[in-house]
């Protein structure tokens, strides 16, 4: 038994070129989580949680709670409501992944695998989890909220200062109105960020790239495709095995801002 505003739309799909006929609901939901901490010192234990939650459906209705496990159970039915699945996904958009996703892991974990995409520690890029992809739109945009809804002129903007950023929250506080339209607010603008990059760039959620330095790699392989001769000269000089040793050998030394000539060697 679904609640009604999870009354199933009929949302087609895109298939995502290369990845064996995976497919994509055309719609994505963008999410976002406030959280409070105790302010612990250096002495204490630092702990943080959820204290409220809110995500925008297909059918621009927005849905909130306060605990983490309720926002995995309205996927729970989500997923069963549009058949979800490995090669059959729902995209989920959050603005800074890596923070939000980590109050949710533990809840994934006990009822399913997760996988994860990481740049590196902690800096996630795309998780995977029973048929939802979460995604983050920082890496997409390389902007704060604030400024990638100025860069794509959206009506609704988000609410800088509204509330107070130090007040610890749990999640049994009383929420004030103002608490509900910043966190309302905040996914409807990303939503609507989202929506207008996507219309821009004349993209989808299966060809949209994941990072904002993909645009670049996408328009320079499309340049390529369309010069022969650049294509024919990149095949001719490209690297041997023992070339790309030696560049990577000569190139070691940057990583700690060294001289390449002392690369392998120990310095007292």
């Amino acid at each position: 038994m679904y609640d009604s505003y999870f009354e199933k739309l009929n949302i087609d799909t895109v298939r995502k070129y290369g990845y064996h006929g995976r497919e994509y609901l055309r719609k994505f939901i963008s999410y976002d989580s406030e959280t409070s901490h105790n302010h612990a010192t250096e002495h204490d234990k630092r702990l943080a949680w959820v204290y409220q939650w809110s995500f925008f459906f297909f059918n621009g209705v927005c849905v909130g709670g306060r605990k983490p496990s309720e926002f995995i159970a309205q996927l729970l039915m989500i997923s069963d409501m549009y058949n979800l699945s490995t090669d059959k996904r729902c995209v989920i958009y959050i603005h800074n992944l890596s923070y939000d996703i980590t109050f949710l892991l533990d809840f994934m974990y006990m009822i399913d695998e997760v996988e994860i995409l990481a740049l590196d520690s902690h800096k996630f890029l795309t998780v995977y989890w029973h048929g939802f992809e979460f995604r983050c739109s920082w890496k997409l945009s390389n902007m704060s909220l604030d400024m990638f809804s100025e860069s794509v002129n959206t009506i609704n903007k988000k609410m800088l200062g509204a509330i107070d950023y130090d007040a610890i929250r749990y999640q049994d506080s009383i929420l004030t109105r103002t608490d509900w339209e910043y966190q309302v607010n905040d996914v409807i603008t990303l939503d609507e960020s989202l929506t207008k990059k996507l219309t821009l760039e004349h993209d989808t959620v299966a060809t949209v790239p994941l990072t904002a330095t993909g645009y670049v790699r996408r328009e320079c392989r499309r340049a390529v495709r369309g010069c022969k001769e650049f294509r024919d000269n990149f095949v001719k000089y490209k690297l041997d095995a023992d070339s790309y040793i030696r560049c990577r050998q000569a190139f070691a030394g940057g990583y700690t801002h060294g001289n390449r000539f002392m690369s392998g060697k120990i310095i007292e």
